[in-house]
């Protein structure tokens, strides 16, 4: 009896389905990996797009800032102008105040008058101020 095999019906059977669950497992953990895998290239997408957008929203403020200093330059050489040529009846350049230039924005934007020789605006949440320094000066706004 030592060398006798028997061959039970479905004994072929249990087999393939020992090798089914191993290849359904081998299948299972492959899937999971690649999984994982995804979800890192996802977390590294993520990362680098939250520090481009950082970037570009500083870039936005800066040039929004810019933009406010071209245009309270551009409003204090109005002023300046209008003054200069005589079309202010009783104005001098010497009693150019800040309040002529604010006045002579033709779009206020934002832009407020604070304190003394200085413009104010919010800038996406950020506090931003411009000395103003007569007649004709304005310096760079700057965050506060």
């Amino acid at each position: 009896m030592g060398g006798v095999i028997h061959n039970f019906p479905g004994d072929h059977m249990a087999n393939n389905n020992k090798s089914a669950c191993n290849s359904l497992k081998s299948e299972r953990a492959l899937s999971l990996i690649e999984l994982l895998i995804i979800l890192a290239v996802f977390a590294v997408f993520t990362v680098v797009a939250v520090a481009r957008y950082n970037s570009m929203a500083r870039q936005v403020d800066e040039a929004t800032v810019k933009a406010f200093t071209s245009i309270l330059r551009a409003a204090a050489t109005i002023t300046y102008a209008n003054v200069a040529l005589g079309n202010v009846p009783g104005s001098t350049i010497q009693n150019i105040t800040i309040k002529s230039v604010y006045d002579n924005l033709e779009d206020k934007g934002g832009i407020q008058l604070s304190g003394d020789n200085t413009f104010t605006a919010t800038i996406n949440g950020k506090n931003y101020r411009w000395h103003y320094k007569p007649p004709l000066t304005v310096e760079d706004g700057v965050a506060y």
